[in-house]
């Protein structure tokens, strides 16, 4: 008996969508979360992610809890630099993200080191 052309296409489609689906996201991210030297959360920090696998660099700032995701990046080596006023900041070299994963990164920022200055 023969197979109608509307249930061979409709298996067609299906295949083809289950394929797709297995291929999954082709990018990754970078997640954390940012402290003070004693271990409390610091909201507000500016985290940024530059790589050649970007045109330009991706921003965010932490949360009121200190944590931060910079979602849908192109997989490959990544720097990251952690800014906030009154803290040293940090930049991370060689950071790798792979498809479809989330690269761990957790910093602790030291304060910086006061400065004064007298004019006469």
């Amino acid at each position: 008996m023969p197979v109608p052309r509307s249930l061979s296409a409709a298996v067609l489609v299906l295949v083809a969508a289950a394929t797709a689906a297995a291929q999954g996201n082709p990018t990754g991210a970078i997640r954390g979360k940012v402290v003070d030297p004693d271990g409390l959360a610091l909201p507000g920090v500016s985290v940024t992610a530059a790589s050649p696998a970007l045109q330009g660099v991706r921003a965010t700032v932490t949360s009121g809890n200190g944590d931060y995701l910079v979602p849908l990046l192109a997989p490959g080596e990544y720097v990251v630099t952690f800014e906030l006023v009154g803290f040293q900041s940090i930049r991370r070299e060689r950071l790798t993200v792979a498809i479809a994963e989330t690269a761990q990164l957790d910093v602790a920022l030291a304060l910086a080191g006061l400065s004064e200055s007298v004019q006469v």
